[in-house]
Formats: structure tokens, C-alpha cells, sequence
């Protein structure tokens, strides 16, 4: 019985460490220049199920991304957590994906004990004549602070750009939203605090930052000192969190007892989804 497998691209947590192996054909890497031939990783450890990883790629003709493609190419870790830092999660394509890949990276987002992998592709956008871009444009904001220097822009900009009246109605449409970004301004950047959740609040938010900032920090030097810091930080993160949605449901729960009517019983209850 002959079985053919074909591999496209595979993406998440295999539990394996390959430290830096898998080293490609010469021949290969000369047809796909962005590549690295030997693989970087900041995981210098190969355990068992790694040797199986390595043996499956062998057979399928997988391609391991960590530490070889652009934006990882000193092999970042992908674990941070009470059990140390390792490179379990693993971005694996075929070689004909390859002309699709245009960026692998490891991102620094710690939702969990693993990291964000991120695989940007470079693909062919074809464009539908049946909608404009103009539908697809974030959502102005009207400012009425402002609205003096959007008149003044405005009318500025209808007297130097002319819209062709010979062009197409979609044309015409997308000329017209231009004027109206342009006399808008650049977007203004968010300053104002927005909770995540209804117990997330601005301590949160602080101590999410600084369990980044730390993040970074080992990232970058990978000392023992900065991963048993960021170990920490992150613990301390996850118990404030936990406190304070436990002791917001708590409010909410005591509130519940006390309402008079079904209405105001279901806008706490719904509060707490």
C-alpha cells in the first residue's frame, strides 16, 4: 500500500525540542535565497520527541521555519513559564509553500505560557469590482473642537483636486472619501484607558505592561536572573487578575440580592459575561 502525504504548513505546539538541527540541502537553499541553511535557536537541547519531529519532516519533506526564516533568525523561544524556557511550537511548511512565506516570527505576546507564532504570507490580492475601498476604511470620528479646521481643510482641498466627472461612479466615490480622510488629519493615537474586561482595570493594565516589559528583557539577554524575573512578574500578573475578577463577580453577586425588579437583575447578570 503506497501512502503519499502532502504538507502545507504546519503550525503549533508539538512538544519537541530540536535544539538547532536540521541543516538543508545546499541545492535548496540556493533556490530560496531568504532562507538559512543551518537553523539558530536558543534552545540548545534535543529530547526524544524532537528526534521523532526531525524523522517526520525527513520522511515528508517538512521544512522546520524557527530560526531560519526572516524574523526569527536567532530562534527565539516559544515557552516562557514555571518550567523554564524552551522551543516547543514550531511553524513547518513543504517547499513548494515556501514562495508563499514572507515572514515567521515569534511574537511577544504572552496570553499563556506560549508564545504567538506568527506567519505573514505574500500572496496575490485580486480585487473585486464589486466593492470599493472605501468600504473598507476605519470609521471617522467627528470632533466638534475641530470642526473649524475640518471646513477650512475641506474647502482647500475641493479647490486643488478636482474630481474627474468622466471617471466611473466608484471612482468618483473613493476621490470624494480621499478629500474627506485628507481634511479629516491623521487618525490621533489612543490615550484613553479601555478595560478588557468588566474587572480589568487600570492596576491590570499596569502590571501587564511590566510583565511585558520583562518579557522583552529575557528575550533580549536570556540570563537565568531575567527568566526566573519574568517567571515572577507573570505569576503576580495572573494572581491580580484573578483577584480582581473574583472579587468584582463578588460585588455583582451581592447587588443581585438586593434589586427590585427583574430588568435591573438581568443588566447585572448579562454585566457579568
Amino acid at each position: 500500500m503506497l501512502i503519499v502525504i502532502t504538507i502545507n504548513c504546519i503550525l503549533g505546539d508539538l512538544n519537541a525540542r530540536v535544539a538547532e538541527s536540521q541543516v538543508l540541502d545546499y541545492n535548496l537553499v540556493q533556490s530560496y535565497p531568504f532562507i538559512n541553511e543551518k537553523r539558530a535557536s536558543k534552545d540548545q537541547l534535543l529530547n526524544a520527541h524532537g528526534t521523532k519531529v526531525l524523522e517526520l519532516c525527513e520522511n515528508i519533506g517538512g521544512i522546520i521555519l524557527n530560526g531560519r526564516q526572516i524574523g526569527d533568525v536567532n530562534g527565539e523561544f516559544t515557552f516562557c513559564g514555571a518550567m523554564g524556557f524552551s522551543v516547543i511550537d514550531y511553524g513547518i511548511c513543504s517547499e513548494n509553500f515556501l514562495n508563499f512565506v514572507g515572514k515567521f516570527s515569534v511574537a511577544c505576546k504572552p496570553f499563556s505560557d506560549h508564545m504567538l507564532l506568527c506567519l505573514e504570507l505574500d500572496l496575490v490580492a485580486v480585487e473585486d469590482p464589486k466593492t470599493t475601498s472605501s468600504n473598507t476604511n476605519s470609521k471617522l470620528r467627528w470632533n466638534s473642537a475641530k470642526s473649524d479646521i475640518y471646513v477650512r481643510n475641506l474647502n482647500q482641498l475641493t479647490t486643488t483636486q478636482v474630481i474627474d466627472a468622466n471617471s466611473s461612479v466608484n471612482a468618483q466615490i473613493e476621490a470624494l472619501c480621499t478629500i474627506i480622510r485628507q481634511a479629516n488629519g491623521p487618525p490621533q493615537p489612543k490615550t484613553c484607558f479601555k478595560p478588557r474586561s468588566f474587572w480589568y482595570d487600570w492596576q491590570c493594565e499596569r502590571a501587564r505592561k511590566k510583565m511585558l516589559r520583562y518579557l522583552n528583557l529575557c528575550r533580549k539577554f536570556g540570563t537565568a536572573w531575567h527568566k526566573t524575573k519574568y517567571s515572577e512578574v507573570r505569576a503576580s500578573y495572573l494572581q491580580l487578575c484573578d483577584a480582581k475578577k473574583k472579587s468584582a463577580e463578588n460585588q455583582i453577586i451581592l447587588k443581585l440580592g438586593s434589586v427590585s425588579n427583574s430588568k435591573d437583575w438581568w443588566r447585572l447578570a448579562n454585566s457579568m459575561k
